[in-house]
């Protein structure tokens, strides 16, 4: 599901900016990841695992009617099972 990415501008003194500011501080949030952890992430994005491919794996999804949003038809109450596979 696609997230929206909020990015603060303005001052600092903006009423947002100063909220998020003083619950990071009071939840002890650190602003910035540690050096070895963006060495360490760094590293990875250069080198990235072997893509796998599982398309020989059976998939499907069961859908609650409530909630239909994993298939692009709506349900009438019912929950379906659809095969990934034609």
């Amino acid at each position: 599901m696609p997230r929206r990415r909020i990015r603060l501008t303005g001052a600092p003194e903006a009423p947002l900016r100063a909220a998020l500011t003083a619950l990071r501080a009071g939840l002890g949030v650190p602003e910035d990841f540690p050096p070895e952890v963006r060495e360490e992430a760094t590293r990875a994005a250069k080198n990235p695992p072997p893509a796998h491919d599982a398309s020989e794996l059976p998939f499907f999804t069961l859908e609650d009617p409530l909630h239909p949003g994993l298939t692009p038809r709506r349900g009438l109450g019912v929950a379906r099972c659809r095969s990934a596979r034609p």
